[in-house]
């Protein structure tokens, strides 16, 4: 019980310590992965980025060990049993996360070398290493506050996803149709030409509008103009989630001091 309050966050000092353990493990994991990325990197500190990465699986693979054990303390697992609570526990998103951040090393430890240094499979294990990076979700408590603003704003944010969505076809299906006679070349079909709606809507890059047709070079100031609304309503969205979650939170804060207070007198 002691272990699951530890790992639940109930122990006070002692579960912020170990949050911050598993943090800075999944950062390590994360700096390991990007260096080795560089070529002369991973030649020279092979060994090195050996032991570390072993260091942070070991850490991770006896986390998920505990949390697998000391699961079934929570009633929804404990409610048809040990055996069947854990093989239950095994499914959650949370579980297969912790499982899939440490079966890429372990699976690539007993494969052969010829293996191992296919570029196919480096790929595959080091796409499967990114799922370490979702495990911060446990323990960074901005994050339980993101994933409850995307919760209970999800209509909202559904609706202006579809009404993006939907312009977004719309001003790809009309600039393909003014320009694919002209600069088939470029405007090939309406997907590649989502793509260049995409890159006008981010501001990251716009057609040569020289070269563009009198509606094209219509469409695009048009698709200019609608981005600042397509950008501008989630963002508004997702700001106000925030604002209301922290007006919340000060209200906790000042009943529980409050409350303090009281029991101090």
């Amino acid at each position: 019980r002691v272990v699951f309050e530890l790992f639940e966050g109930q122990r006070g000092y002692y579960s912020h310590a170990l949050d911050a353990l598993i943090v800075l493990l999944i950062l390590l994991s994360i700096a390991l992965l990007v260096a080795s990325s560089y070529d002369t990197v991973q030649r020279t500190e092979a060994e090195l980025f050996f032991w570390l990465d072993l260091g942070v699986v070991v850490m991770f693979s006896l986390e998920y060990l505990v949390r697998l054990w000391v699961c079934v303390e929570k009633p929804k697992f404990a409610v048809r049993g040990a055996v069947c609570g854990r093989v239950r526990y095994v499914f959650t998103v949370i579980a297969l996360v912790d499982l899939l951040a440490v079966v890429p090393f372990w699976v690539t430890t007993f494969l052969p070398t010829t293996v191992q240094e296919t570029v196919a499979f480096n790929g595959a294990v080091r796409v499967f290493r990114l799922v370490r990076v979702f495990k911060f979700e446990k323990h960074l408590r901005a994050l339980h506050l993101l994933k409850w603003v995307l919760s209970y704003h999800r209509e909202m944010l559904l609706l202006v996803l579809s009404i993006d969505a939907a312009a977004l076809l719309v001003l790809s299906t009309l600039l393909w149709l003014f320009e694919h006679n002209v600069n088939g070349h470029v405007f090939t079909s309406i997907p590649s030409t989502m793509y260049q709606v995409l890159l006008v809507m981010t501001s990251h890059q716009t057609p040569d509008v020289a070269q563009l047709t009198v509606a094209g070079q219509i469409t695009v100031a048009i698709t200019a103009a609608v981005s600042i609304v397509v950008i501008a309503l989630p963002a508004g969205i997702l700001g106000w989630g925030f604002q209301k979650v922290g007006t919340a939170l000060e209200a906790l804060r000042k009943a529980k001091k409050q409350q303090q207070a009281a029991e101090r007198r």
